[in-house]
Formats: C-alpha cells, structure tokens, sequence
C-alpha cells in the first residue's frame, strides 16, 4: 500500500510495490489541478509590484510621500 504526501496526497509506492501507471496518472492530475496558474502567478506579481512601489514611495525607504497623496493602490483588496 502506498504512502500518501500530506501536502498534495500523491501516491508513494513502498520499494517492493509494482510500478502502477493508474497511481502515477493519478499524481500527476493531483499535481496539475494544485498547481498555480500563470493567470494567478501575474496577478500576484502584479500586485507585489505595486506593493514594493507603495513602500518606495515611504520616506523610510527615501520616497516623497508626505500624506497627502491618493496613490490608488490595490493591495489585499483595500485602495490605499
């Protein structure tokens, strides 16, 4: 009987277990639905990017902002 991998359940097959093509099928849909999509990869860069431009623009990190700007920057769904 195999192992399951607590993170995506993928089917481990002991070392004196048969090669089973159906189990490794299996790991790979289990691998492909779990997996990031690009569309999900480029918003998140997306919004790292505006993320790391907001904090440059802090006087901590040498930026101008002086509190009286509406930069209109989406960060975890809140405009800032």
């Amino acid at each position: 009987m195999p192992t399951i991998t607590p993170n995506l359940g993928l089917k481990k097959p002991l070392g004196n277990e048969v090669f089973n093509r159906q189990a490794y099928n299996e790991n790979l849909d289990l691998i492909d639905q779990n997996a990031a999509k690009k569309t999900d990869l480029a918003a998140h860069l997306a919004e790292f990017q505006q993320l790391k431009d907001y904090l440059n623009y802090m006087p901590i990190n040498g930026g101008s902002f002086d509190g009286n700007d509406n930069l209109n920057v989406t960060i975890d769904g809140g405009i800032y």
